[in-house]
């Protein structure tokens, strides 16, 4: 809404500036280069968000993420199981509740989990940030800490 309120008075600017002050259009386009810049800046930024704003309406409408629609997940001859139709679709984003979150939540003073062993095998080194050190990783059950 704010980059079309940006485009239309600009747009509006040099349009006044035209009619109201009998500027020809060379003088008008070199007195207002600032209105203009922000009317492409204005058209680019509403084409842009029109865009992201159609991706996400077919993906609604197909019950689809962002990640099943980039892989190519779905296809006609592998069906997306989960999408009932473009109004039960529409009708499951705008109404269901939203499901909890499968993250778990931290406090702001709660410590990261650490994993102890990496996935292949290998001890971890950790290295100082600033100067490059090595430094060791003591794990226990509760708490982990770290030594220089």
């Amino acid at each position: 809404i704010l980059a079309l309120l940006l485009t239309c008075t600009c747009v509006s600017i040099l349009v006044l500036s035209i009619t109201q002050y009998n500027q020809e259009l060379v003088d008008s386009i070199r007195d207002h280069m600032t209105e203009i810049l922000l009317t492409v800046y204005g058209l680019i930024m509403i084409v842009s968000l029109f865009l992201l704003w159609q991706f996400h309406v077919r993906a609604i409408a197909g019950n689809r993420t962002t990640n099943e629609i980039l892989k190519r997940v779905y296809s006609r001859n592998n069906p997306n199981p989960h999408d009932k139709g473009c109004l039960k679709n529409y009708a499951s984003f705008c109404c269901k509740p939203v499901p909890k979150s499968k993250v778990a939540e931290l406090d702001d003073d709660s410590p990261l989990p650490i994993r102890g062993r990496s996935t292949n095998g290998l001890d971890v080194r950790l290295l100082d940030v600033e100067d490059g050190s090595p430094m060791e990783l003591d794990i226990d059950e509760n708490e982990a800490i770290i030594r220089t």
